[in-house]
């Protein structure tokens, strides 16, 4: 009777070792994807970013400009200036630490210059009163759908899901790199 549960539990051991092997294949399923692996707080700050760019192309640069005060605007030579009257930015320098928050240096520099209705005049945020919004597709940006194509050594390439006009899908491929430890944005995207 010690001889048949002694090979019963050879046996039953013998089995179990065996039984091991689906997880090898469940285990290179996860190494496959383990290089696009991102981790929920790098994923927290991807969906910040995202929602930084909607406001900046919503709200400030593309598809309406902040609201001004129309009744203390100063000319100079290069157009006629009213002060931006809103509660997302306070200054000048609270405008650009916001784009330097979400876009790479060399990004925010370009965005400056190539949206150059923004002006700072004694430390206060203005508009030019003549520039007009660009011309480019409204999206909704209310709900994107974010997801990782590539994750490596700081950089992450995503595929960003808007709904059009007409409630259609619109992708748009956005690149995000790690500056100084900090994820920023490697362009405005609209």
């Amino acid at each position: 009777m010690k001889r048949f549960v002694l090979i019963f539990a050879c046996i039953l051991f013998l089995f179990a070792g065996c039984s091991d092997s689906g997880n090898t294949d469940s285990t290179s399923k996860k190494d496959a994807l383990a290089p696009n692996y991102v981790a929920e707080g790098q994923m927290t700050v991807l969906r910040s970013l995202i929602n930084s760019n909607a406001l900046f192309v919503e709200e400030v640069f593309v598809e309406e400009f902040l609201p001004v005060d129309a009744d203390k605007s100063i000319s100079d030579k290069s157009g006629t200036f009213a002060p931006v009257s809103s509660d997302i930015f306070d200054s000048y320098e609270d405008f650009v630490q916001s784009l330097n928050a979400t876009y790479t240096d060399e990004a925010a520099k370009s965005i400056l210059e190539e949206f150059d209705m923004y002006k700072d005049i004694y430390g206060q945020l203005y508009l030019n009163t003549k520039s007009s919004a660009v011309k480019a597709k409204n999206y909704d940006w209310s709900a994107p759908e974010i997801e990782v194509i590539t994750a490596a050594e700081g950089t992450y390439e995503l595929e960003v899901t808007v709904k059009t006009e007409k409630g259609k899908d619109h992708t748009f491929e956005i690149k995000a790199v790690t500056v100084d430890g900090n994820i920023r944005l490697e362009n405005i995207y609209y």
